[in-house]
């Protein structure tokens, strides 16, 4: 009998990315940038503690840490609790005036974040959390395997490296993925240069091009 794969989902959720590495998806406006810069590690920190605890343990508490992000959810859809290893919407949906608000005040990536995370943990399975024991990053398997290690092929094969060339291959991820950031970072800067300021697109580029220049 062959024996099934074992790879990561293709397509990983927010909060997963969001574990793995608390850079900001996009940046915040001026007014919250304080509030990002200070939250964001914390945030990931809360974070990681639930997806630990849900790897450890195979189950969801009710814990502080889960009600933060259900309280930071609830600004803009109303009343959740943790219930049979699930989250459950309790009481009724449609955001009153106060929540628009509220939401309103919200960075950009908190309100993707807890989103993420309470949309997971309504509808799919959380023994599917898992961390790879090799790159240490959280992913979510394709399977439910108690004895899956791994999160793909490669890092089975990189567990038998030395410590130097795994080191030296990390450097090199980490640089790659810092670059691919900055380049969406620098598309999407360039968009709102083109639909709100009303620049041609090229006038955009060679502005963007300018001020990292000075």
């Amino acid at each position: 009998m062959k024996k099934q794969s074992t790879k990561r989902s293709k397509i990983e959720p927010y909060f997963i990315a969001f574990a793995n590495d608390s850079s900001l998806s996009e940046p915040a406006p001026k007014d919250l940038i304080k509030y990002s810069e200070k939250e964001k590690i914390n945030v990931q920190l809360k974070l990681r503690k639930i997806l630990d605890g849900i790897i450890e343990t195979g189950n969801l508490e009710n814990s502080s840490e889960i009600q933060y992000f259900i309280e930071k959810r609830e600004k803009f859809i109303t009343k959740f609790k943790v219930s049979d290893n699930k989250i459950e919407i309790e009481g009724g949906l449609g955001p009153n005036e106060i929540t628009r608000y509220r939401s309103a005040m919200e960075a950009q990536w908190m309100k993707g974040l807890s989103s993420s995370l309470i949309y997971y943990l309504m509808h799919e399975d959380i023994r599917k959390i898992k961390k790879c024991e090799q790159c240490k990053e959280y992913y979510i398997s394709n399977q439910i395997r108690s004895d899956q290690k791994f999160c793909s092929q490669k890092c089975k094969r990189m567990s038998k490296w030395t410590p130097e060339r795994w080191n030296e291959y990390m450097q090199k991820y980490r640089e790659n993925k810092r670059k691919e950031r900055q380049k969406e970072y620098d598309e999407m800067r360039i968009q709102r240069m083109v639909k709100k300021g009303g620049y041609p697109r090229k006038e955009a580029i060679k502005m963007l091009k300018a001020e990292k220049e000075m």
